[in-house]
């Protein structure tokens, strides 16, 4: 099963839930913090390992601001 990168929103109460998808990774910002899953070995997304894995956690965050920077819409398409 191959992910590729992927972006969902959905609306929860008053704060938004932003979700990133990319490979094996699904990073969630809820509020200003921020959950991180490795979807190879944790298929229904329980166990948070964010304090875990602070690179790939920075990574993934820095993937996901890229998606809102108007000046790099082709950021993602090259990663």
């Amino acid at each position: 099963n191959v992910r590729s990168l992927a972006f969902h929103h959905t609306p929860v109460f008053d704060n938004g839930l932003l979700v990133l998808h990319n490979g094996k990774w699904r990073l969630i910002k809820k509020g200003k913090g921020y959950q991180l899953y490795n979807l190879d070995v944790d298929k229904e997304g329980t166990n948070n390992i964010a304090s875990k894995e602070p690179g790939i956690l920075k990574e993934m965050i820095k993937k996901f601001g890229a998606m809102f920077q108007p000046s790099n819409k082709t950021a993602l398409q090259n990663n």
